[in-house]
């Protein structure tokens, strides 16, 4: 099952609800910092402060907060994604021929993060290229078809 939003078709709908929740993540970490700032403002006057707490940097903890909410937003992003062969459709529709040349081994394609199997659907040719021979095999083949 996959869902359109803004001419994407997503892969994991479930997972959209984390876009919508990194935002809030971000703000309700950026206001508990701002309250841990003030009570640490109580408790130690500014003077003594880097003598009490003197490897603690307000800066370095809201860039820690600012990372962690980027990498749970690149996550989601990763994980819904768009169906793979969006754009590719489209150019295999206004070109003579689509040739891909892969740089991975084919027996990794359709495995882990390869998405190869679904370009394949929208490729005239598809080779495997990691090295000069290749290539020169693959350009020898399409010259003489």
């Amino acid at each position: 099952m996959s869902l359109a939003l803004l001419g994407f078709d997503l892969l994991r709908p479930a997972w959209a609800l984390a876009l919508v929740v990194a935002p809030c993540v971000l703000v309700v970490a950026l206001v508990g910092l701002a309250a841990r700032a003030r009570a640490r403002a109580k408790l130690v006057s500014a003077r003594h402060a880097p003598r009490f707490l003197p490897r603690y940097s307000e800066n370095r903890a809201r860039l820690r907060v600012v990372f962690a909410v980027a990498a749970l937003g690149f996550l989601a992003l990763g994980l819904i994604g768009p169906v793979r062969g969006y754009t590719l459709r489209d150019v295999q529709r206004k070109a003579k021929q689509v040739i891909w040349l892969n740089p991975e081994n084919k027996t990794t394609w359709g495995f882990g993060d390869s998405e190869m199997d679904r370009y394949m659907a929208f490729c005239d040719v598809v080779e495997e290229c990691r090295n000069l021979n290749q290539l020169y095999r693959v350009v020898d083949r399409l010259v003489l078809s």
